[in-house]
């Protein structure tokens, strides 16, 4: 019996040795393959495409090429401006003095510059510059944002419809007075893609608010509005409406930031 026993012991030792060498081993490098376990390996959402990655609405696919040294030049939401400006011409379209060159980062939008949002307003010409100079920026230099306004498509259609109202001045200087005058006033549209575009896709230059600029005059004026606003039928890149006060502020003054370009270029001064 015992020999039996010894006997049976070593077959099976044999056996399972033999087993044991013939099962296939994982690959090297590789686990062993996981047995699936419902809860854990649950489909992952496909991320969302981001902005660059959609097909363009048809909005956008209408709008001008973005400048590409946008994205080198310029920080985050703004556009590259380059060119010569001419503050007077002729009838014949000549240029009656020197051309100013211009080379500057503006806002795409006005002040807060974000799509979706009614730009700022009641701004004096120290809380415009404190604004801007708060993200690194700038109020833009009038012959800047002049030249960035002549490129402007469809001009006649960037305040169509719109009727001239009259500014309450003096609820403006009553603080219980101002919600109500700003209710009453308050024809901004909300900062988007829209007709009223120049060709360096800066959007709303012309119409929805006036925005502060540096005058050419600052030893006499504190700044000068550009634009025409949102009550008004008539608009112009060329007007400028000096102002001396710098606390004046209305239902329409915002303000659109420039900067200086984030790489200096060769020959630009």
């Amino acid at each position: 019996m015992r020999v039996f026993v010894a006997l049976l012991i070593v077959g099976l030792s044999l056996l399972s040795a033999f087993w044991l060498r013939n099962e296939p081993l994982p690959a090297p490098g590789r686990p062993p393959t996981a047995t699936p376990v419902p809860e854990l390996d649950a489909k992952i959402p496909t991320p969302r495409p981001t902005r660059d990655e959609r097909a363009p609405s048809t909005e956008e696919a209408a709008l001008p090429a973005a400048d590409p040294l946008s994205e080198t030049l310029c920080p985050p939401g703004m556009a590259w401006i380059r060119g010569d400006h001419c503050a007077a011409s002729g009838q014949d379209g000549r240029c009656r003095v020197p051309l100013r060159p211009v080379a500057v980062c503006m806002d795409e939008f006005e002040y807060p510059n974000q799509v979706g949002v009614h730009p700022a307003v009641m701004l004096d010409v120290p809380s415009a510059k404190r604004l801007c100079a708060a993200e690194g920026k700038r109020m833009c230099l009038d012959a800047e944002w002049t030249f960035a306004c002549r490129s402007t498509r469809q001009a006649a259609a960037c305040n169509a419809g719109r009727t001239e109202k009259v500014v309450r001045v003096q609820h403006l200087q009553q603080s219980d007075r101002v919600s109500e005058e700003l209710a009453a006033q308050d024809g901004r549209r909300r900062s988007d893609v829209s007709a009223c575009v120049s060709d360096s896709r800066v959007f709303d230059l012309l119409g929805n608010v006036q925005e502060w600029v540096q005058s050419e005059h600052q030893t006499a004026y504190a700044g000068a509005l550009k634009g025409g606003r949102y009550n008004q039928s008539l608009i112009s890149c060329e007007r400028s409406i000096q102002v001396k006060d710098q606390w004046a502020r209305y239902p329409h003054t915002g303000v659109r930031c420039c900067a200086d370009p984030l790489v200096e270029l060769p020959g630009l001064k």
